[in-house]
This record gives structure tokens, sequence and C-alpha cells, in this order.
């Protein structure tokens, strides 16, 4: 392991859940002229090459990258080195949303590096419309009911023969939860952000942000559609950089009926939760409390 810089380079690491717009924050980061975007770089270290996604959406092939190339289960724990090593000497920071605990607990005490974390949660109302659209089959639908129960034995009566709306729910509980505590339990460096708030006021939620990183807010990371970026995208949101709009994904307030809407946004244990994190619900989301309500961006297609 090489010895580290005298001034410790940052590495932002997005801890969440999937579809709670990490690829669209890490787009807004990595168009700071000091931060690169670079995905989720956990599986350049996955062994099994049928778990290895391709990381760079803009090679198409992380071999053909000239900055993911060669990395891999055999030296990924110097990947964020070799990455810095390939990008201009002027970067700072990179920006990874691997979103894993497990994968971020390997680099918490890396010497080189100084680790900043951000916990970017998504209202619970759109991860039951997108559980409920991908859990078609029952083995997953059976682990995920199997696997909430077991994090909370308490309620395993309920949650036994629950309907899949309050499973998914208490799901999205539990996996926030090991969030919290993972920061909290390493003392961790570390900012609660919503998909809501950063949808809503990009600007708003930047500014801080970048303040934070100890770096200064550069208006152009707005437009981050008129910049390459290697690392993983969405191609479904490709739509959005060549219409080149703010858009807030708000599918679920026309999928969830009226009951389970209601059901969620009243439930003990989830506003117990957000409240312990300076959070609420609000008609569009999740929001930090007390934060104004804006004009609404662009909201179709997706």
């Amino acid at each position: 392991m090489t010895q580290p810089p005298s001034t410790p380079r940052t590495v932002v690491y997005v801890l969440a859940l999937g579809y709670s717009g990490t690829h669209y924050l890490s787009l807004l980061l990595g168009s700071h002229s000091k931060i690169v975007h670079v995905g989720e770089t956990l599986y350049l270290g996955k062994r099994k090459p049928e778990k290895r996604k391709k990381v760079c959406a803009l090679c198409g092939d992380n071999e053909r990258c000239p900055i993911f190339h060669g990395i891999g289960p055999h030296n990924s724990r110097d990947l964020y080195e070799m990455i810095f090593s390939r990008v201009d000497p002027s970067i700072q920071a990179l920006a990874d949303i691997s979103k894993s605990i497990r994968w971020a607990g390997q680099f918490l005490h890396d010497p080189r590096y100084q680790m900043k974390f951000i916990h970017l949660l998504t209202d619970p109302r759109a991860l039951i419309r997108r559980w409920s659209l991908s859990y078609t089959k029952v083995k997953p639908r059976l682990m995920t009911r199997l696997k909430t129960i077991r994090s909370l034995p308490r309620l395993a009566p309920r949650l036994l023969f629950a309907d899949w709306p309050k499973v998914y729910l208490y799901n999205w509980l539990v996996r926030n939860r090991k969030i919290t505590d993972f920061i909290g339990r390493n003392r961790l460096d570390a900012r609660v952000l919503t998909y809501r708030d950063l949808a809503r006021d990009p600007a708003g939620e930047l500014k801080p942000l970048m303040e934070w990183i100890g770096l200064s807010y550069e208006p152009t990371q707005l437009e981050y559609w008129n910049y390459e970026h290697h690392g993983s995208q969405k191609g479904q949101y490709e739509w959005v950089k060549q219409e080149k709009v703010r858009h807030i994904d708000l599918r679920w307030q026309s999928y969830l009926s009226p009951e389970t809407n209601s059901r969620v946004i009243t439930n003990p244990d989830i506003n117990a939760y957000l409240r312990q994190l300076g959070l609420s619900f609000v008609d569009d989301g999740v929001t930090r409390t007390g934060a104004p309500s804006l004009t609404p961006p662009h909201t179709g297609p997706a």
C-alpha cells in the first residue's frame, strides 16, 4: 500500500437503497470541476464474472475505459488509488454510489482518503411501487418477507400475513435503519439528504453539500448533461439529458391507492424514524422538516 498524500483526497460515498436517486446525485456532484462520478464501483470487486456489471456507460466496456481498466477483485482495495492516478491531477474527490454498507466498510480506515457519506433516502411510497412491479415471482417476495421478519421479530405475527405494501414499507425501514446504525456506530462524517429535496431544489441542496465536501458550489453542476461521465448511468433517464430539464419521479402518486398512501404516512414506526433523522412526509415525498415546497419541475415522461 502506498503512503498517503499530505492532503487526503476525498471519497464521497452514497449509502442508499436502490432506486433512490443515487445516479442523479452523483452526476450532479461529478459535474463539478474537482469531482469525478465513478458510479457503482462495488461491481469491480465481484469475484463471480456473472456478478460483474458494466461500470462505465460511456465506454461500454470496463476494459476499454481509461479509468476502470484492469481493476478487479484482485486489486479492488486499491481501486480509488488507481482511479485518482488516472484522472486529472486537479481532481480532489470521487463520487461513489455503490450504496453498500459492506463495500464501504473495507475503506473506512484507509488513511489515503477522507471519507464522507451521504445517506440518500427516497419516499417509501416510491419503493413500494418499484418493488411491487419488480418482485413478480414468488421467491424474491418470500425472501423479502422473511428478511424483514427476521430483522423485526417483534412484528413477526403482523408481518407474516401482512399484504405486500406493508411488507415493503417495513423492508424500507429495516434497510434504512441499517444505514443509520452503520453511520452512528462508526461515527462517520455524514449528511442525510432526500431525493425529493434534491429534485425540487438541486442548487439549494448542493450548495451546503459542496461546502461540507470542502469545495465551492459551481452552478454548472446542475447541467450535468453537458459533461461526459465515466461510471454507470440510468438509461431510462437518457431523455432527461436530451431534453435538458429537471425531473422528479412521482409515478407512485398515481400507482398507490389512497388507502395505501394513508397507511404509509400515518405509520408510527416510519414517522418515528423520520423524526429521528429530522425528516417528515409531504404530499410529494419525504423532506427535511421545515423545508419549503417549491415549484415542481418537469415530471414526465419516465
